[in-house]
């Protein structure tokens, strides 16, 4: 294979990467990272509750509770130090403390939404309370994203670009 010039590279089709590519590509980025960090967490959950209560005999509770706590140590250190590494930091017991009250805050819009759905509709068949959790979990999951952006890990400060210029030559 050769090498790939300039000229060349020029000349590719552009790829999915190119595509997308603009205003909107490090919101993108940001959304793929805090959907690879919570995948992790729901993993770690799944996992480490069915290890707990199975392999080591922990009872159904305990288990979920401590798979949910790693959980929890796994996502906020993926979500700090690279989703939004890029964004406002004000110290880890004041975001901690913001991350477990709008984690909280997430679960309570699951099981509100879950309720709705059996109490609302009546008795649920396996398909349709797949798709009133499947369904809470998306709108929990939109709730963290915005509001961590939002209040734990909020935008930095804008800067006029001469005090910008300044920072950087000083």
């Amino acid at each position: 294979a050769t090498p790939l010039t300039p000229a060349a590279s020029a000349t590719r089709a552009p790829g999915p990467g190119r595509l997308i590519r603009g205003p909107l590509w490090p919101l993108a980025q940001e959304m793929t990272r805090f959907t690879v960090v919570a995948a992790a967490g729901l993993l770690i959950t799944e996992v480490g509750s069915v290890l707990l209560h199975s392999g080591l005999a922990a009872g159904p509770l305990s288990s979920v509770v401590m798979a949910t706590a790693a959980a929890f140590a796994v996502t906020y250190s993926g979500h700090r130090y690279w989703t939004f590494r890029h964004r406002q930091h004000r110290g880890v017991p004041r975001e901690g403390a913001s991350f477990l009250a709008l984690n909280a805050a997430g679960l309570a819009a699951q099981v509100c939404s879950i309720s709705l759905a059996s109490y609302a509709l009546g008795p649920l068949t396996a398909m349709t309370y797949s798709i009133a959790l499947v369904t809470s979990i998306a709108l929990a999951t939109a709730l963290r994203y915005w509001s961590f952006r939002t209040w734990v890990w909020p935008a930095l400060p804008s800067t006029p670009a001469g005090t910008r210029q300044q920072m950087a030559a000083g």
